[in-house]
């Protein structure tokens, strides 16, 4: 499908297996790439059934989304399953890996998922000074515990799955991202976990373009123990991995942080090895680091929590102070002129 496509793909239409996505501005529009399409598909002497057919509708289902003009969003069918999940006790580590590899798949339509679960995943984990069970084949691969291992499911546990159960239940309307328009990055990193919201100002409102939220591993919570290294993390994460394929050909967007040393870091030249490989990732973007406070910061140091007002939020933060801000490019630059 991606060969026979491939002059249209990503400009009209978005192949997927056998599903083929086609999208356009206006209906006249609209019949040109039905046309383009079907024509490219017959070439090929590809056949399509009628009745799995879905034309000129102004919402359709597609992966498991439903995407329309207004955004992409969950299906409603799919709620079913996971409105079922609140009346599951798992038993098992096993039980708890499908719950939330379930319930991961929806991730990106939750503020702070991995900060959330955390106590979730902690169930999968081998605890200190507890030599797990041997598994009846072979050896635990890493330090997980074998899938028959039982877990003891308490109130908290169940609260949490509430919790998660509730926001997919009522799931935000995630914006498409329109690449000639700069991008705003919320970062945030705690001892719980790193967290981002990658945001975009579209018709006169601030919308969220995706969330982000990752558990540390065990050598990244003692970051904390070096100045800034944990807000720089959450920052090189969420612009080099998270969010790589919105951020890496924008020509310019903005990071927020409540972090203040963190906006001159990359004119640093006081960083160890980890710094300035971090400092090398990043010089691949264009953008600047402004500083809010974290009582203003509100979405990036409680990322479970989404501001009232986004826009009269963003409002205040969007001019910055001139002095907070690092161009990352010229940044780049200067400290690579700094170096022997």
């Amino acid at each position: 499908m991606e060969e026979m496509l491939d002059t249209l793909r990503d400009d009209c239409c978005i192949p997927y297996l056998d599903d083929v996505l086609c999208f356009s501005k206006s209906f006249d529009d609209h019949v040109e790439v039905l046309r383009r399409v079907l024509q490219a598909l017959q070439r090929h002497g590809v056949k399509l059934r009628p009745e799995k057919c879905e034309l000129f509708r102004k919402e359709v289902r597609y992966v498991g989304r439903l995407v329309s003009a207004d955004g992409v969003r969950v299906d409603p069918k799919d709620l079913e399953a996971v409105r079922a999940l609140s009346d599951k006790r798992p038993q098992t580590v096993g039980d708890v890996r499908r719950l939330l590899g379930f319930l991961s798949y929806y991730r990106a339509y939750v503020q702070d998922f991995s900060r959330i679960a955390r106590p979730l995943y902690e169930l999968l984990q081998v605890k200190h000074g507890v030599e797990p069970p041997k598994p009846s084949r072979g050896k635990t691969k890493g330090p997980q515990l074998p899938s028959r291992t039982p877990v003891e499911w308490k109130a908290e546990h169940q609260q949490i799955l509430e919790r998660l159960i509730d926001t997919l239940t009522h799931p935000p309307v995630l914006a498409y991202p329109n690449f000639d328009q700069p991008f705003v990055l919320h970062t945030d990193a705690s001892q719980l976990g790193l967290g981002a919201v990658l945001y975009q100002n579209q018709d006169g409102r601030m919308r969220v373009i995706g969330y982000g939220s990752q558990t540390l591993t065990a050598a990244e919570r003692n970051y904390h123990l070096h100045s800034g290294k944990l807000e720089f993390l959450a920052l090189k994460w969420a612009i080099c991995d998270k969010f790589r394929d919105y951020l890496y050909y924008a020509p310019h967007f903005i990071v927020y942080t409540d972090n203040n040393p963190l906006t001159y870091v990359m004119s640093s030249a006081k960083l160890n090895a980890v710094g300035h490989r971090w400092v090398g990732e990043l010089a691949d973007f264009h953008f600047e680091i402004r500083y809010r406070p974290g009582k203003l910061n509100i979405d990036a140091d409680t990322l479970s929590r989404c501001p009232l007002d986004i826009d009269s939020f963003m409002s205040d933060g969007m001019g910055g102070s001139p002095q907070h801000h690092e161009s990352a490019a010229e940044s780049a630059r200067a400290l690579s002129s700094d170096q022997p």
